[in-house]
Order: C-alpha cells, then sequence, then structure tokens
C-alpha cells in the first residue's frame, strides 16, 4: 500500500513523495517524477523510481521514516518534514531536513547531517587573478 503522498516541483519537473511498505522499520518513502508539461492525469506519463529515496539507513537512530511533506520558508529554501522511530523503536516522533536538488532536478531526502554544508564554509569568497 502507498500514502501520504505529497508534491514539489523543481524547475520543469513535479516529484510526488509517497510511503509505504508497511508501518515499521521497512516503511519508507518512495518518489515518482512527471514533466511539468504532461498531463497528471496519465499514468503513463508518470516516472515510478525503483528505489526508495528515504529508508531505515538513511538518518542514524531513525527508524521507518514516512508521511513527509515539504515545506517552504521566506527564504524560499524547501524542507522535508517527516515522521520516523527511535532505534529503540516506541513512538513516531517528527524530525525535519533541508531538501537539496541533484544535478538532473531531483530532490535529495536522504542526506545525513554530515553530508549538509558546514555553516562555518557557508560564504566563501575568491580571487581570481588573469595573466
Amino acid at each position: 500500500m502507498s500514502e501520504g503522498a505529497f508534491v514539489i516541483k523543481n524547475d520543469d519537473k513535479l516529484y510526488m513523495a509517497f510511503s509505504g511498505s508497511g508501518v515499521g522499520p521497512n516503511y519508507s518513502v518512495g518518489l515518482l517524477e512527471l514533466s511539468a508539461s504532461d498531463n497528471p492525469l496519465n499514468p503513463n506519463a508518470w516516472i515510478k523510481y525503483n528505489y526508495p529515496v528515504m529508508h531505515s539507513l538513511s538518518q542514524p537512530g531513525e527508524y521507518g521514516p514516512g508521511h513527509n511533506m515539504f515545506v517552504q520558508d521566506k527564504h524560499g529554501d524547501w524542507f522535508n518534514v517527516y515522521h520516523a522511530c527511535g532505534i529503540q523503536g516506541g513512538h513516531r516522533h517528527a524530525s525535519m531536513k533541508p531538501v537539496h536538488f541533484r544535478f538532473d532536478g531531483s530532490p535529495t531526502l536522504d542526506m545525513r547531517n554530515e553530508e549538509d554544508l558546514s555553516p562555518d564554509i557557508k560564504s566563501v569568497t575568491l580571487d581570481v587573478v588573469v595573466d
């Protein structure tokens, strides 16, 4: 069963994230892709990724991530809000991570904190010397 679909648009494509694989450690997020010029009511226009884009190995200590949604802050930056269980199980909790986009425009939902840009190097200057 697939559930909790939510759409994000980037450039000329729509991406629909959805959850599935049963609630538990196997719960994960899949992704569909559609060109913005295509008819969303045409099932053949959608491309389904053949792997989960968020799963129990995406973030250390978080298992069964799913039911995500996308929100945008006042600066235009996108965030992924989702729920997951802790390593010991128990109740699901909400988390929020920034959404980055790959070279092909698809959203990266499984980026770990240590892979994100360090605030210490957020601003970089460069001197170019032409001989």
